[in-house]
């Protein structure tokens, strides 16, 4: 009897087992299809697996476990090979006690001067001046933001895998996850240079198509001798005149009788009032394009697009730090004073975020500015551009 009963609670385990692995399963199948990649479906407890291309970025989505019995511990694991290798050998991670312990017997570690940056991300790599130079300020609050986002993630120049602890199981966060990794790669890839071919790649010049066959002339035929043929008229005269026919008499046209002109009296026409722009305030549009943890930086990009591009905007921010230049991605071939302002804090999914603004002055504004550093200044402009992943919006000012 005790060993029925043992039989009936391990077949109900089993079947409980099967139906979540189905469910889970099919929650991967949807997130593929979302994705547009491809799944794999893996045996009894195994969540299978997502792969395919994006945009040239090769992506893999795949569980594993670290540890045994007790002790172990399952993650999702997102890894994106860059759609081009980058040229300058480069390894990221985020920093933690055991690599501060680590730099006191000699542990290598790359420093920008760039306090928050060099205090969460460990850098390594050959040529540390180039690694220097390639770490815009940009790219380096982009790669802090994705450190503090997944502590476990690895960026080198080759690829980014991040491992995220538990097993996801919701569409929604392998969705998000998955397009928040390919476009940090797509801004390692805009950021870093391309590596170029190795050495024992040789590119061959196409081969050049063959000359057109000159087509066979054919000979011209030779003359043929006509014997004179004597005409039984002379060609040279008209046997029948032509008479031309008599002129047309033209016929008068009788003038239209003239209307009498009908005077119109004027209407008078009140000009339709012309609506006033709305201003939007510059922190209730940051929290509405990043705030919550439902919107992904894609649909906050759809959004930003209809809704608020081209958009007049005011509000304030602390000033952190300005920069002349003469051309830049986003403002374009136009020199100028950029200025990054910290506008607001928000919560994420994973953690507290700030919202920046930078905004575009014109260049007799930098001594004013560099005045204003570290302290609030009032802003308006025109939003002209945002970016989902560094959570800043983009301002030029009126």
């Amino acid at each position: 009897m005790g060993f029925i009963f043992i039989l009936v609670i391990v077949g109900v385990v089993i079947y409980f087992g099967m139906a979540n692995n189905k469910k889970n399963q099919a929650a991967w199948q949807a997130a593929a299809d979302r994705l547009n990649l491809a799944y794999y479906g893996g045996g009894f407890g195994s969540m299978g697996t997502i792969s395919g291309s994006v945009d040239g970025h090769r992506i893999n989505i795949s569980t594993f476990t670290k540890g045994s019995g007790n002790s172990s511990q399952a993650y999702t694991k997102y890894t994106v090979e860059y759609r081009h290798r980058i040229k300058t050998d480069v390894k990221m991670t985020r920093q933690g006690a055991l690599h501060k312990l680590g730099k006191v017997f000699g542990l290598e570690d790359i420093t920008v001067g760039d306090a928050a940056f060099d205090e969460q991300v460990l850098v390594r790599g050959a040529d540390s001046a180039a690694v220097r130079k390639l770490l815009t300020p940009d790219l380096r609050d982009a790669i802090r933001l994705m450190v503090i986002t997944f502590p476990d993630i690895t960026i080198t120049n080759e690829h980014v895998c991040v491992n995220k602890k538990g097993k996801d199981t919701e569409i929604s966060a392998i969705v998000r996850t998955a397009r928040h990794v390919l476009q940090f790669s797509d801004q390692m890839n805009a950021s870093f240079p391309a590596a170029k071919p190795p050495g024992n790649v040789r590119v061959v010049d196409p081969v050049p198509p063959p000359p057109p066959i000159p087509a066979a002339e054919e000979p011209e035929p030779g003359l043929v001798e006509i014997e004179p043929v004597e005409l039984p008229f002379d060609p040279y005269t008209i046997p029948n005149p032509v008479v031309p026919d008599p002129p047309m008499i033209p016929v008068a046209e009788e003038p239209e009788p003239e209307l009498p002109a009908v005077e119109e009296e004027p209407v008078d026409q009140e000009p339709e009032p012309v609506a006033e722009p709305v201003v939007l305030n510059l922190e209730q549009a940051a929290k509405e394009l990043f705030g919550g943890d439902s919107k992904s930086s894609l649909e906050a990009s759809k959004v930003f697009e209809g809704q608020y591009k081209g958009r007049s905007v005011e509000g304030s921010g602390v000033l952190k730090r300005i920069g002349r230049i003469s051309y830049d991605s986003i403002f374009g071939n136009h020199p100028g004073i950029k200025a990054t302002l910290e506008i607001c804090e928000l919560s994420g999914p994973y953690s507290q975020f700030k919202v920046e603004a930078n905004v575009l002055f014109p260049l007799e504004k930098e001594e004013a500015l560099r005045a204003m550093v570290g302290e609030p200044l009032s802003i308006s402009g025109t939003l002209i551009a945002q970016d989902a992943i560094m959570k800043r919006l983009y301002i030029a000012a009126g």
